[in-house]
């Protein structure tokens, strides 16, 4: 790997904001030029690369050297990171901040105890030495995140894609590993909400960074949450019946006092009655991932967990079931509509339509195509779908009213078009291939194609 001409002339500006800082410090008015120089609100905190530790460890004598930096120089270390992530297509293995951290570290051996230059040569040698450091870090590691889930066997239960453990086998399990004092903590915060979180969801991340590892973690099982959802749409279940500890708590009950007529004093409570049909649930979820649909589900994890170093049509079913999920849990029901059209315009939506006229007739149509394809009633999904993308825009352009509306949003109809047409985009992207490259050219033939075929096909309307 050599180093760029923008990355030499970066490597250059840093070490000459260091030099004119440390000149300019060194001068008469040291605390007038500090502050002229650190003028936002921490001042100089982090403006500064100290001598790494293992070489404080190693030597007896205190007086290492610094290297200053200016805000822009600070910044300059971000930019070299953020295009050497993104040339080497390595997004999901490492984050920015831990290569900046590996490169100040670098910088200030190569500078200090190699006596390097700042050529091409000696910054394509600072480059290639934090690449093998940051290579050393990446390890596989499986994550077990709290997950409170109503109606769940007090046993592990496994579907392909994943493992939900019981809590009492998962603190069993972790032993005497950790501390008494730890997994005091633990547990506490595991009891401390109405409804436990009596459940662990276990995810297993390949390869990657520290901090990659923990990110990309968090986002495949908020992920597999956005799949069960799926499932769950289809059976009338809240949403809240199943959350991690990484989001926000549900609310499940209120209350709140009235007077009516200035005299009368009442009190109304509201219950979310949300466990009913969660055991029967659980086992039809299991149940479906027997099927081809959920090997083609467990398909698209893995790829949300091993992402390509370039866009796959798989991409745009990983974002379209996030952003399905977030809208479920979304309670102000407007920006719901709002998630729900956008989960399904990255289904069907090409950017060179973007802004065009016809940009709502091919949403109805595409829409209406894949979910009939598998569930019949073109016609019906097509009206639904106008009058979703119609309610968006209004609410997007600001002529729709939150306060004067008093018309419920029917969000039940909304909900179970998008469910279904993901499920259903997920059969049709696997047969047209969820590792071939995201192609605008060869979706908007696929498309064609799709809208002909659903014309053409007659589909009893599924009942169930």
């Amino acid at each position: 790997m050599n180093a760029s001409k923008e990355d030499v002339q970066d490597f250059q500006f840093i070490i000459s904001e260091a030099m004119r800082i440390y000149d300019l410090l060194n001068g008469d008015n040291y605390k007038e030029c500090l502050e002229k120089e650190y003028y936002r609100d921490f001042s100089s905190i982090g403006m500064v690369i100290n001598p790494p530790i293992e070489l404080k460890i190693s030597h007896d004598d205190d007086d290492f050297r610094q290297i200053h930096l200016s805000y822009d120089s600070h910044d300059t270390f971000y930019e070299i990171a953020k295009r050497q992530i993104r040339c080497n297509k390595i997004e999901m293995l490492v984050t920015a901040s831990e290569f900046v951290s590996v490169l100040k570290s670098e910088l200030y051996k190569h500078i200090f105890l190699r006596n390097g230059e700042l050529n091409q040569q000696g910054c394509t040698s600072i480059l290639n030495k934090v690449f093998s450091s940051l290579k050393e870090t990446m390890k596989k590691e499986d994550f077990y995140f709290p997950l409170l889930a109503f109606g769940l066997p007090n046993e592990v239960f496994s579907f392909k894609i994943t493992e939900i453990i019981p809590k009492r086998d998962m603190f069993e399990c972790v032993g005497e590993s950790l501390s008494s004092s730890i997994l005091s903590k633990a547990k506490e915060f595991c009891d401390a909400n109405e409804h436990p979180y009596d459940y662990f969801l276990k995810v297993s991340i390949p390869c990657g960074t520290k901090e990659s590892r923990t990110r990309v973690a968090k986002k495949i099982a908020e992920f597999i949450v956005g799949v069960i959802h799926l499932f769950s749409e289809q059976y009338q279940i809240p949403p809240d019946f199943i959350c991690l500890s990484t989001t926000r708590y549900p609310k499940y009950d209120g209350f709140w006092f009235s007077k009516i007529d200035g005299k009368d004093w009442d009190f109304k409570s509201s219950i979310n009655f949300i466990a009913g049909n969660a055991p029967d649930f659980w086992m039809i979820l299991k149940k479906s991932f027997d099927t081809e649909l959920g090997s083609v589900l467990c398909e698209v994890t893995r790829l949300a967990a091993e992402l390509k170093d370039y866009r796959i049509i798989a991409d745009r079913l990983i974002d379209a079931i996030f952003i399905f999920s977030s809208a479920l849990q979304d309670k102000d029901e407007s920006s719901r509509v709002v998630k729900l059209v956008t989960a399904l315009e990255r289904l069907v939506s090409l950017k060179e339509e973007a802004g065009s006229n016809i940009t709502s007739k091919h949403f109805r149509n595409r829409v209406a195509s894949l979910i009939s394809i598998f569930h019949g009633e073109r016609k019906r999904w097509e009206v639904i779908s106008r009058e979703m993308y119609s309610l968006r825009s209004e609410i997007v352009h600001g002529s729709w009213s939150l306060y004067r509306s008093v018309e419920p949003l029917y969000l039940k109809k909304y909900n179970e078009l998008t469910s279904k047409t993901i499920l259903s985009a997920c059969m049709v992207f696997f047969a047209l291939g969820l590792e071939k490259e995201d192609s605008e050219v060869v979706l908007k033939d696929f498309y064609i194609h799709l809208e002909k075929l659903a014309s053409e096909t007659q589909i009893p309307r599924n009942k169930s």
